[in-house]
């Protein structure tokens, strides 16, 4: 009997990838142990949540995350793709950081030589393009753009998107969102908010554009722009952005922000500085980093920053903001590791 159990078991594990070839399971470990000393209550640099004023020591998940990804051939170059990913908090299974399971991005669509249609939740083009310039060289970290001068971007429940094909480096996508659950009701069209971004990337230059209106969801008038440019070679990479965000007699944040990086054997020297001015405040934001590359998947960083200004967190439909930043210095280590 209990070699027949074996010989079962031992059958159904062989079966098993075989019936699941098309599926992909991934993820990314992102902690960090961070030393943050801010003028208001905050918990971790460029992360939601509050504790004690000032600061001092927390041990923060940065968008930990797992994911199954597939997709299959449907015949005649046409194929059905498909994604769920969630979020996953390594440190303390709740606050600063996202709560277990919820949800990143997770759709359905179809794929052929004429591009890729899909619709779920998903990043928007404005965030697609705002992160093909390269300007977030060490992403999710106390680094991160709106940690540093307050840039925010979304990803969008009830997104309906398409992404073009990649023609020698150039690559468009535009999206719709029906305002289901806006807070402007009269708001019920197909197209009650839109996004649209334009990508290239060829030659080591990077050059990207997005504007979104979120009228419909936001219940006012909304509307962000971007333009970012980045090159990268010899070791050496380079990005820069100027950034757009209104909501009508809300909230107005200009700035821009330069990323610079050197890669030296397995170790990058990373240093980003962005300038943010929204209504009758600005100040500067900067941070410096050095990161080692144990392996293509494994790194460990150690950084610096701080941040001169006061900015608000704007949420997604900009219904409310929190203050995140008020003369704040912040060290970090962190570990990062990708499956």
């Amino acid at each position: 009997m209990k070699k027949t159990l074996i010989a079962a078991a031992v059958a159904a594990a062989v079966a098993a990838p075989a019936a699941n070839a098309g599926v992909v399971l991934y993820g990314k470990i992102h902690v960090s142990i961070d030393y943050l000393d801010a003028e208001t209550s905050a918990r971790c640099s460029g992360v939601s949540g509050s504790s004690t004023p000032g600061g001092g020591f927390n041990v923060c998940d940065r968008t930990s995350r797992i994911g199954f990804k597939g997709s299959e051939d449907l015949g005649n170059g046409l194929k059905a793709i498909w994604k769920m990913e969630s979020a996953v908090n390594i440190a303390d299974g709740g606050s600063a950081g996202g709560s277990w399971g919820s949800a990143r991005n997770s759709y359905i669509g179809l794929a052929g030589d004429w591009g890729t249609f899909l619709y779920g939740r998903h990043d928007t083009p404005y965030k697609m393009a705002y992160y093909a310039s390269g300007i977030d060289m060490l992403g999710d970290s106390f680094m991160d753009s709106n940690a540093l001068y307050g840039h925010q971007e979304w990803r969008r429940d009830n997104a309906i998107a398409y992404v073009s094909p990649n023609w020698n480096g150039l690559t468009f996508a535009a999206a719709v969102i029906p305002a289901e659950g806006s807070p402007n009701p009269q708001d019920d069209s197909f197209a009650d908010s839109y996004s649209l971004g334009v990508m290239y990337s060829n030659n080591g230059i990077k050059l990207s554009a997005g504007y979104e209106d979120t009228e419909g969801e936001v219940g006012e008038p909304s509307k962000n722009w971007m333009l970012g440019a980045g090159w990268s070679g010899n070791n050496f990479d380079i990005s820069a952005v100027y950034v757009d965000q209104k909501v009508e007699n809300t909230f107005d944040l200009d700035g821009y922000a330069v990323s610079a990086a050197y890669t030296w054997g397995n170790n990058k020297f990373i240093g980003t500085v962005g300038q943010s001015d929204w209504g009758t405040n600005d100040g500067l934001g900067y941070g410096v980093a050095v990161q080692h590359m144990f392996s293509k998947r494994t790194s460990a960083y150690l950084g610096y920053s701080e941040s001169e200004m006061l900015f608000a967190h704007r949420t997604q439909t900009g219904a409310s903001y929190d203050y995140r930043g008020v003369d704040s210095e912040a060290v970090s280590f962190g570990m990062i590791h990708k499956f």
